[in-house]
């Protein structure tokens, strides 16, 4: 993150993101499309602490296990640096700016026009910077559609001798925190009895917390739900294997948000475009469907999300109220609920 508080080298995998993992999650999601853009090919200027050995710099390693349907832009070719630019923003990081906001241009075409005046301006700069891609995209994407707003797709494969006119909108999307609602529950059967999902939203949730079991006799969660700070219960994620299934993860905050529940009957408490918190005259903590996510805990349960301004905090959802919280330290312990994304 660009707020990540570092000061030597070994500080990276302590506030840092990993790449593999966003990958890894992107490859379970069955989305049709995942775009990833590495404008991160710069010199490394932080010092290694005394005594240590030092982290390798320069370049990225090229991405072998991609999820179908995903497309990786890289600020440089493998194994050079980026040049920073003399603007805001990097010297790729400019000309895909400018790429992206012209109509009709499907991807390909955007990363390609960007990569020539990279190159075409680095060679000038006597810094020459030559951007890469890898591709594994099935169909056509654009970030504007053309101007007539038509795009001629193909249907599915069995038909494809046919073709359908697919119309588009420019229109931007609404902030999802403003469209969450009560999620659409069903109650799985035998092997994932011990699941619920969110149809809306193709969202899989394990019904007890993590240190919780699944009672299916007495329809409860039994045992005490442990507490984790951020790094620990992103481990339990990736070691999880339950309901045959091992691509579990910790939710978003925006994921964790709909699992709020109002026992008022009333709606959430609408705060500035964001739906937090349930009204507290009448209510029943926690607020959370104890028929669907029983022995639930009042307390405070961990997200994936960083607060966007202090990557030593990160979001959690406080289910004695509803409310959302971005100052709670990543080394703090608190509970955790796993999800996936659904079949």
């Amino acid at each position: 993150p660009s707020d990540a508080k570092v000061t030597y080298q070994q500080d990276i995998s302590r506030a840092g993101i990993k790449l593999n993992r966003i990958i890894k999650t992107m490859k379970y999601s069955n989305n049709r499309l995942n775009i990833v853009v590495l404008d991160a090919c710069r010199n490394n200027p932080l010092p290694k602490k005394p005594n240590s050995r030092s982290v390798s710099t320069g370049g990225w390693k090229e991405i072998t296990e991609l999820a179908e349907g995903m497309f990786i832009g890289y600020g440089t070719s493998k194994g050079r640096e980026a040049a920073d630019g003399n603007g805001r923003n990097g010297l790729f990081t400019k000309h895909l700016i400018h790429n992206i906001q012209q109509p009709g241009l499907t991807i390909e075409r955007v990363f390609k026009n960007t990569r020539i005046a990279v190159n075409k301006e680095s060679i000038k700069l006597g810094k020459p910077q030559l951007p890469t891609d890898q591709n594994q995209l099935l169909g056509d994407f654009y970030f504007i559609p053309p101007k007539d707003n038509t795009i001629i797709a193909r249907v599915k494969p069995d038909d494809s001798n046919k073709i359908q006119t697919v119309s588009t909108s420019t229109k931007p999307i609404n902030n999802i925190s403003s469209r969450i609602s009560q999620p659409q529950i069903d109650v799985l059967k035998p092997d994932t009895e011990g699941t619920v999902i969110d149809k809306e939203r193709n969202l899989m949730w394990m019904r007890c917390s993590l240190g919780q079991t699944w009672n299916n006799r007495r329809r409860k969660c039994s045992g005490h739900a442990t507490k984790h700070t951020f790094d620990e219960a992103q481990a339990q994620a990736e070691n999880s294997s339950y309901a045959g299934y091992k691509d579990w993860r910790v939710p978003t905050i925006e994921e964790l948000v709909t699992l709020v529940y109002c026992s008022t009957g009333k709606p959430k408490i609408d705060r500035r475009g964001r739906l937090d918190g349930c009204p507290s005259v009448g209510l029943l903590e926690p607020v959370m469907d104890l028929d669907e996510f029983p022995d639930t805990p009042i307390s405070f349960f961990r997200s994936a999300s960083p607060n966007a301004n202090n990557s030593s905090y990160a979001w959690t959802v406080y289910f004695g109220s509803g409310n959302t919280y971005n100052l709670g330290g990543r080394s703090n312990l608190e509970h955790v609920r796993l999800v996936r994304f659904g079949q």
